[in-house]
């Protein structure tokens, strides 16, 4: 269990690495990013290293489901990456792709290691797919609010700078909504300044102001809420404490943050 949870942990520092590599980001967690610090080339060979150091240790340990479950999981991620870039600056990105590149990107990654967590004990193996939705739900919840954040938070909470979704081209759910609710005229005004600007960080005050006035931030807590109930549900049929306990507090954890 303790190789299965490092595991993950290895995975997911891996794409923290490689996120901040694409990015060209400073900070992380307010610490210098390995891009920052030892320059790209290390950060995009270390996120490799990351990655093969999972497979070279569940291969060695023979944990084959687990294996798979985290390499399905790991294309998925990498899926998601390319859509993000794909997508990157579309003003009119919908709810749909939303969801999908989040679903992907982060919440498959809660998933599987509650999926694997359910394999590795006997009294949960039964519950194993109730324990996966649950991981999906609350990686939903966790990425919305980060995205919430960035709108609404301080560079302490979130050690990193806010606004860096808008200035480095991610289209998030606070400012999806908005946009929905906007007028059809603002929409194409706001659009029109996003084109002609070379340097999208110089209208990031505007973009808040436009998110915060038509609701955007609203929209997500709803959206949050609702997958951390979704979550806490996923766990009523599964009775073996103290686990199922510690997963409903972490579910309230992550809508926590908000406060």
């Amino acid at each position: 269990a303790v190789t299965a949870a490092a595991s993950v942990e290895l995975v997911h520092t891996a794409t923290l690495v490689h996120d901040d590599f694409i990015d060209e980001a400073s900070t992380r967690r307010g610490l210098a990013t390995v891009n920052a610090r030892w320059g790209a080339s290390a950060a995009l060979i270390m996120g490799d290293v990351l990655d093969s150091k999972v497979f070279a240790l569940l291969t060695a340990r023979q944990s084959h489901e687990q294996l798979a479950i985290l390499a399905r999981t790991t294309h998925q991620m990498s899926i998601a990456e390319m859509m993000q870039l794909e997508w990157k600056r579309r003003l009119d990105l919908s709810f749909e792709d939303y969801f999908t590149i989040i679903e992907r990107k982060t919440a498959s990654l809660i998933e599987a290691s509650c999926e694997i967590g359910a394999l590795l004990h006997p009294g949960l193996i039964e519950h194993r797919a109730a324990l996966a939705d649950y991981g999906r739900k609350v990686g939903l919840a966790f990425q919305i609010t980060d995205d919430i954040f960035d709108y609404r938070g301080d560079r302490r909470r979130l050690g990193k700078p806010v606004g860096g979704d808008w200035r480095e081209g991610r289209i998030t759910l606070p400012f999806i909504a908005a946009r929905a609710n906007a007028g059809s005229s603002e929409r194409a005004e706001l659009d029109r300044a996003a084109q002609e600007c070379e340097d999208p960080s110089v209208l990031w005050t505007d973009v808040r102001d436009f998110v915060q006035r038509h609701g955007g931030v609203d929209v997500a807590y709803d959206y949050a809420h609702r997958y951390g109930r979704e979550a806490k549900e996923a766990l009523d049929g599964v009775t073996v404490t103290p686990q199922s306990d510690i997963l409903a507090t972490a579910a309230d954890y992550v809508l926590g943050r908000l406060q």
